[in-house]
């Protein structure tokens, strides 16, 4: 029984052991230039071990954020978590060094990342002397600027009856110029300046300097009218032909290094040349053939069927050419031709037309001409071929514009030919601000294409919000903003939230609007409404009670007043009937005070 147990123990032991074998990865392999860290490198990687990865030489983190790290999970790795990327490294362009500059293989942005080349270039006039190539490794680019010297040119060749203007050098640098002169009495052929060019030589080759000399030249039927001999360098000559005669060639020579520029010229017996067929007719000449159009030549004019000669009937070849004028030959008549609908003549129609006289149809505006424009008077006696018909032009249907579409004014097929109209209109949610018609006219559809705009209805918030001022206005277009605040006799809830909504395509977006009111403010404005009120109340009856007061007053003061002059007009009868010197006396302090209290009524107190 005891050796059944320990057997049992050892075989549970070894399937453990199995097992813990079997749960093992294999050496991980990320790629994209990623390799193992030195510390996660090993023989064996068992459950839950963590493997860490950093980028291979010449590259770097595309990122520091993603992870670098996986996991063995089982006997697999989860590479899920790996959001590690590596980039190559750059090393920036050069900087140009003397003389010349770089040139970076491969072309564009790849040029200065790791394993490119940058290849040295000297100046034209310079040559590259070590440094030819940079890579750009790990660290950066390798290697040295380059050098780069000066091209050196040796003397330039001597010239016979000739030299440089300055004392020749030793040695001279690139570009480096030398001019030469001929001695008097030799011509400069060739540049007189030579430069030390980048072959190391001076280029062009050296002028030459020679004597030069041309001998007179002769002209049969002709004569020298300029210049005379001896003739030398750039010496001129000119010819005249003799009457009767004209020039081939040109009239002047210019004496050159080899001789004269070209050959004397020739002259010939002039010719007046073959006239050209005039209006309705042609010419016959005499002698026939060549030497009809020679000097002493004849030029019968014929008219051509249809026509009869008026004038001009011979012309003669003179020196100056054909003398006379162009015969004129009267034509057959025609009556005026056709009319056409909706076209006319381009000029008014005549009473008769002569042989071949033209005329040419042109169609209204809209209309498009179809057959032939032009007629002409023919042999017949009539206008030929057929008048043409003038056809409505078509515009052709308008493309669908964004948010909108076309209807056309009549319907069908005339929709889109001259005269019609296409009317705009856009989809729901949209608005059209202009061009809401285009009409097609004779050069095709006028005005533009729409615009429509997408627009909201005017937005209402409700819960005691109501618009501001500035935000309320008749159409909302997209992106408008619209800004809320409280209703008279409310306040915010809570000043710092949001009080505005956008308008998005054709909606508003409410999302975005948090404003909420309260109506404490109205209670104790009521209260000290009421409060106001009740004092002006108060005020208001006490002067009601003034008022009355000063009535009384002013009635009681009209009462002595008319006493008062009831006595004083008694006093003043009795004064008449009695001596001057015996007037009692009526005028007391109240009477005073009532006479002036009567000027001051009567003048408005």
């Amino acid at each position: 029984m005891m050796s059944n147990c320990c057997s049992q123990i050892i075989f549970l032991m070894c399937l453990l052991n199995v097992v813990k074998i079997r749960a093992q990865c294999e050496v991980p392999r990320a790629g994209d230039q990623r390799i193992l860290t030195p510390e996660s490198i090993k023989l064996t990687y068992s459950d839950g071990d963590t493997a860490t990865f950093q980028c291979s030489v010449g590259y770097k983190p595309a990122s520091l954020r993603g992870s670098r790290t996986i996991t063995c999970s089982g006997n697999k790795w989860d590479y899920s978590k790996l959001k590690f990327q590596c980039t190559k490294k750059s090393c920036r362009p050069l900087p140009d060094f003397a003389n010349g500059r770089y040139t970076y293989s491969p072309e564009g942005a790849e040029g200065v990342l790791f394993g490119a080349t940058a290849t040295a270039q000297c100046k034209e006039g310079f040559r590259l002397l070590r440094y030819t190539a940079r890579r750009c490794l790990d660290a950066g680019w390798d290697g040295r600027e380059p050098v780069c010297e000066v091209i050196k040119c040796p003397p330039p060749p001597e010239i016979l009856n000739g030299q440089s203007e300055e004392t020749l050098l030793d040695e001279y640098d690139y570009e480096q110029a030398v001019t030469y002169v001929c001695n008097a009495g030799y011509t400069l052929f060739g540049d007189s300046t030579v430069s030390c060019s980048k072959n190391g030589i001076f280029e062009p080759s050296p002028p030459e300097c020679i004597k030069v000399s041309c001998d007179p030249p002769s002209l049969p039927n002709g004569k020298r009218v300029h210049g005379r001999p001896p003739y030398r360098f750039k010496s001129t000559i000119e010819f005249a032909c003799n009457p009767g005669f004209k020039m081939v060639g040109s009239p002047s020579l210019v004496c050159e290094r080899n001789g004269w520029n070209s050959p004397p010229p020739n002259c010939t017996v002039k010719s007046c040349g073959a006239l050209p067929d005039f209006a309705n007719g042609r010419y016959t000449y005499s002698p026939e053939g060549a030497k009809g159009v020679l000097f002493g030549a004849t030029a019968t004019a014929q008219c051509d069927e249809g026509f009869r000669l008026l004038q001009y009937p011979v012309r003669h070849c003179l020196d100056a050419g054909w003398d006379g004028r162009e015969p004129v030959c009267e034509v057959i008549k025609c009556p005026p031709p056709p009319e056409i609908p909706n076209g006319q003549p381009e000029e008014p129609r005549l009473y008769e037309y002569d042989y071949e006289q033209k005329v040419t149809y042109v169609c209204n505006a809209g209309y498009t001409l179809f057959g032939d424009s032009t007629v002409s008077c023919s042999n017949s006696g009539t206008f030929e071929p057929s008048p043409p018909e003038c056809i409505k032009k078509s515009c052709g249907p308008l493309p669908d514009f964004a948010n909108g579409r076309y209807t056309y004014s009549p319907e069908g097929d005339e929709g889109i030919l001259f005269g019609a109209t296409a009317t705009a209109q856009c989809d729901e949610g949209f608005r059209l601000p202009q061009y809401t018609a285009r009409h097609c006219l004779d050069a095709g559809w006028d005005g533009r294409e729409p615009v429509c705009e997408a627009q909201c209805e005017k937005p209402s918030a409700g819960h005691n919000r109501v618009l501001t001022p500035e935000s309320n206005k008749s159409t909302y277009s997209d992106g408008d903003i619209a800004t809320f605040q409280c209703s008279p006799g409310y306040e915010p809830a809570d000043p710092e939230v949001s009080t505005t909504i956008t308008c998005s395509g054709n909606k508003w977006d409410y999302s975005s609007l948090k404003l909420q009111c309260t109506c404490e403010k109205l209670k104790v404005t009521l209260s000290l409404t009421a409060q106001m009120l009740e004092i002006e109340r108060e005020k208001l009856e006490l002067y009601r009670e003034r008022l009355a007061v000063e009535k009384e007053r002013l009635q009681l003061d009209r009462d002595r007043l008319e006493v008062e002059k009831s006595s004083l007009a008694l006093c003043k009868k009795a004064e008449q009937k009695t001596e001057s010197h015996l007037k009692p006396n009526c005028t007391t302090a109240g009477d005073r005070e009532g006479e002036a209290g009567v000027v001051q009524e009567e003048t408005g107190s």
